[in-house]
């Protein structure tokens, strides 16, 4: 039978990675990095590939009272009276709650550059949304930590969804005069490191949208590589023939958000994951 590891063999380590990521470091047994870590819903494990050793420590959970739920709905509900970023908005966001968007590829250095914060009222990450002329007309607040924040994603609306979308532009874009079009702000963020990317904030195109798209002379569908996503790209490319002049529909395993800023430089530029577009 295998020996149980110490926790202090690993439980630091394993405490800094991601949900749900893992990694190899070296183990007192040998020489290699051979004790592979993880960080799991339910704890952080350990199992070492040369003595056999394993190791896990399990995560007490904390959990919201009905005192601290009441308090979030009371200042999500301002939110809609008003579009204004909470009175508690910061862009020190504390790292239990930025590890969501570490996990999609935004260091520090990018939240501050695309305005994402955090609220202690809210207890979300707050992504804002601004027009063309710097008017803020969308903000959606994202729960990271407890399961019981319902719904999941708070979205606050200041204009019709015609006139929204989120822009993520780089200052050498890969491909000329092409916007990438994604489901959701995340995905538009780190695709927008190499290319001009909109989230269109669902799956569904709506006209305001299709004019800001029309600016451009080609554009690539990279919608989620779910059903709905494709059924989203494959009716929006419809509606976009006559605005632009090529489109693509990229469909990949994950979601854009997930790839590195190489990987997706390489989807772009090759035709591997093109589907039909009708």
């Amino acid at each position: 039978m295998a020996d149980w590891l110490h926790a202090d063999d690993y439980l630091e380590h394993a405490q800094l990675l991601p949900m749900n990521g893992d990694k190899r470091i070296g183990h007192w047994c040998g020489e290699g990095d051979v004790l592979k870590i993880a960080h799991t819903p339910k704890g952080f494990s350990a199992f070492c590939f040369r003595c056999g050793g394993k190791g896990f420590t399990p995560i007490e959970r904390q959990k919201l009272s009905d005192f601290d739920i009441l308090k979030q709905r009371e200042a999500a509900a301002e939110l809609y009276v008003k579009m204004e970023l909470p009175n508690d908005f910061t862009q020190d966001i504390p790292t239990q709650h930025a590890l969501w968007l570490y996990k999609a590829g935004i260091g520090v250095d990018r939240i501050h550059a695309s305005g994402f914060g955090y609220s202690e009222r809210l207890g979300r990450v707050v992504l804002p949304v601004y027009d063309e002329r710097g008017n803020l007309v969308y903000i959606q607040a994202r729960a990271t930590q407890f399961p019981e924040q319902q719904p999941k994603y708070l979205n606050i609306k200041g204009a019709a969804k015609d006139d929204i979308i989120y822009a993520s532009k780089p200052d050498n874009p890969v491909l000329a005069s092409t916007v990438i079009i994604t489901e959701d702000i995340l995905s538009a963020n780190r695709v927008g490191e190499v290319c001009d990317s909109y989230s269109i904030m669902g799956t569904k195109l709506s006209d305001g949208q299709t004019l800001k798209i029309s600016a451009y002379d080609h554009a690539i569908w990279w919608l989620d590589g779910d059903d709905a996503g494709i059924t989203g790209a494959r009716k929006g490319s419809k509606s976009l023939q006559f605005h632009v002049r090529s489109q693509r529909i990229i469909r990949t395993p994950k979601d854009p958000k997930a790839y590195s800023k190489r990987w997706i430089r390489s989807i772009l530029t090759s035709d591997t994951y093109d589907i039909a577009l009708w």
